[in-house]
């Protein structure tokens, strides 16, 4: 395309063989993904199985809240009611079980 500009399966690449959709953006199976291969929906939010996930890999709600097995969890992975009350197994506990 030009000099700076490489093609790989028909798409374009950047100098080290990447995916790219622009100069910050690449592509991994169809999807966007950051430098390191992160699924990207944008530059601080990435999805895992469609579902999004923080840089970390959490399932997230919003960005202090994520999920396990589809049930609302804390930053330690809790089972949250609210912020002062998490269950185990289908039963409350408070904060300190």
């Amino acid at each position: 395309m030009d000099i700076d500009m490489w093609t790989m399966y028909g798409y374009p690449v950047d100098i080290l063989g990447r995916f790219l959709v622009d100069m910050d953006m690449w592509t991994m199976y169809g999807y966007p993904v950051n430098i390191l291969g992160r699924f990207s929906v944008d530059m601080d939010m990435w999805t895992m199985y469609g579902y999004p996930v923080d840089i970390l890999g959490r399932f997230l709600v919003d960005m202090d809240m994520w999920t396990m097995y589809g049930y609302p969890v804390d930053i330690l992975g809790r089972f949250l009611v609210d912020m002062d009350m998490w269950t185990m197994h289908g039963y409350l506990l408070d904060i300190h079980t």
